[in-house]
């Protein structure tokens, strides 16, 4: 989730994340502009008209959340962050596949 004075944007990947790593046709969103939607009725991450903030904002949105990583109390710190492969679990189990791979 990313937010800014105007507009929220919420995006969220259906699946395991070693399934859906790279693939945008799984990520399914929410765009609210605040000051005319306050209680976020009116989802418009869809609308042709607000392409241009769904796409800068979708930008934004990995660098804010690695920034915030290493900031929640609760959260890993930065030299505890490991890259691992799209196959790969947090725990370092692997993923089983669906495809019989």
């Amino acid at each position: 989730m990313l937010r800014n004075k105007d507009w929220k944007l919420i995006l969220s990947l259906a699946g395991p994340l070693g399934s859906v790593a790279g693939r945008t046709d799984r990520v399914e969103g929410e765009l609210y502009h605040l000051p005319g939607d306050p209680l976020e009725l009116n989802n418009r991450h869809d609308d042709p008209a607000c392409a241009e903030v769904r796409q800068d904002m979708t930008a934004q949105l990995p660098m804010h959340l690695m920034c915030a990583l290493g900031r929640l109390p609760s959260g890993p710190s930065r030299a505890e962050i490991r890259v691992a492969g799209p196959e790969t679990r947090p725990d370092g189990s692997l993923w089983t596949s669906n495809t019989g791979k």
